[in-house]
């Protein structure tokens, strides 16, 4: 989950120096991450360990207008 990257014609670049968590799974994962109001964008990259050379990446972005509690889910 990183905050620092770029979508552009080649594709997501990701800072991987402004991740909040980096951690590697064996099964599925389900949790909480708690993250300041300030972060707008978001980016998980996704490394498949069959499969190094080609992350899977799911961008999120805050809705404003949203009340509540917002939540970024994968599947």
């Amino acid at each position: 989950m990183c905050t620092d990257f770029t979508n552009g014609k080649e594709g997501i670049k990701v800072n991987y120096n402004s991740c909040l968590l980096r951690t590697s799974i064996e099964s599925d994962y389900a949790g909480t991450l708690t993250v300041a109001n300030d972060k707008n964008r978001l980016v998980m990259a996704i490394w498949y360990f069959e499969d190094m050379k080609n992350p899977r990446y799911e961008v999120w972005e805050n809705d404003n207008n949203a009340k509540g509690v917002r939540t970024f889910d994968v599947n």
